[in-house]
């Protein structure tokens, strides 16, 4: 693939790459607001992103558009629930309140049971009815880091194991978060919260080291 005439310009600095992909595929260019199923909208407040046409084709797909979790009949197909928590965790990427709950059913993958395929309809129920939410970034004046964690103790009944979270911010807009089961259990409450403040500072660190890289001067909260 060789450089063509004018793709030097700022207005064309993809130009290549798009030619090239029409060569193979059919290619339709939607300019910057929608790019991987994520959609992106660009106003004075800042930059918001969002997954409305990825719920709306999820529910389609899964026959849930109409959802009525009265009185279903659910039929246990492991290969379709697995599929359906792989697609269910894509929107974590902009929907971070499902987090936890992800967490969770992404567990029984092998293990499925009828209550676990109950409780991912619950999630498409919710995605149903919150399907514009989604995370703003904002201009900041001045970037600052800030990282927050916490964990339960011994919230798993299965193993004991506590679940942490933790979510990190750069100039107030959240960058990075989290949410998983502790790899041990714990020993005590404090254990578990260490263990979560070890998790969040290795994400905390990453988001220092990519600043710096960049040459961003910041400060830390």
């Amino acid at each position: 693939m060789t450089l063509s005439p004018g793709y030097e310009s700022n207005h064309s600095s993809n130009l290549v790459c798009n030619n090239y992909l029409a060569q193979e595929f059919d290619v339709k260019n939607l300019g910057q607001k929608y790019f991987l199923g994520i959609e992106v909208a660009h106003s004075s407040k800042g930059i918001f992103i969002s997954q409305q046409k990825y719920i709306t084709d999820l529910l389609a797909e899964t026959g849930k558009s109409k959802l009525s979790m009265a009185n279903e009949e659910i039929s246990i197909n492991c290969e379709m629930y697995q599929h359906l928590i792989g697609r269910l965790l894509y929107l974590t990427h902009t929907q971070l309140d499902i987090s936890y709950a992800m967490s969770i059913l992404n567990q029984f993958m092998h293990q499925l049971k009828e209550c676990h395929l109950h409780a991912a309809y619950q999630v498409l129920h919710y995605l149903k009815g919150t399907p514009r939410k989604g995370v703003l970034f904002k201009q900041s004046e001045k970037v600052e880091v800030e990282m927050f964690t916490d964990a339960d103790y011994a919230g798993s009944t299965i193993d004991q194991k506590s679940i942490f979270n933790h979510i990190t911010f750069v100039g107030g807009n959240l960058v990075t978060w989290r949410s998983k089961k502790q790899n041990v259990v714990a020993q005590s409450s404090a254990g578990a919260e260490l263990r979560a403040l070890t998790q969040g500072y290795v994400s905390y660190f990453g988001s220092r080291t990519y600043l710096t890289s960049y040459k961003f001067l910041y400060s830390i909260l």
